[in-house]
């Protein structure tokens, strides 16, 4: 068999977004940590919608709406290989 040689880079594939999986309270999923921290924020809900905190000039806390802590990393599932 012969190498199809061309010239250029090939096309880029298509963006897959990352899938968001929340943890139950007091459960545990079977993922592999890939991070090394967490990327956090503090966040409202605010409109129907979560949405980040952004101080100093925040329409939810001026709506005085209280704020939550979210935290995200990257995780890897053995048993899916997602």
């Amino acid at each position: 068999m012969t190498p199809n040689f061309h010239h250029g880079a090939p096309p880029p594939k298509p963006f897959r977004p990352l899938t968001l999986i929340r943890c139950p309270a007091g459960a545990a999923l079977p993922f592999v940590c890939l991070s090394p921290d967490l990327l956090s924020c503090m966040t409202h809900y605010y409109n129907r919608r979560t949405t980040p905190c952004e101080q100093p000039k925040c329409e939810a806390c001026d709506a005085h709406i209280p704020y939550r802590w979210h935290s995200y990393l990257a995780g890897y599932n053995p048993n899916t290989r997602e």
